[in-house]
């Protein structure tokens, strides 16, 4: 098969399949979306436990978040 008829074949595909133009982005900022939330989730894990940056705290330490 040629690449031009197949181009051809393409796009006619995705001139019929329109509204997969929509859903295509609108899924694929929900994945990421919801990925960013879980690795945000993930990261309160390790929030001041940083040995680099860690120290003795008193009595009355308040978490910085």
């Amino acid at each position: 098969m040629s690449m031009l008829k197949e181009l051809s074949m393409t796009w006619s595909f995705i001139r019929q399949k329109k509204h997969l133009v929509v859903i295509f982005p609108v899924v694929a900022y929900l994945i990421g979306w919801k990925l960013e939330k879980i690795e945000y989730e993930r990261m309160t894990l390790f929030r001041d436990r940083s040995a680099l940056f860690g120290r003795e705290h008193g009595p009355d330490y308040k978490p910085s978040w």
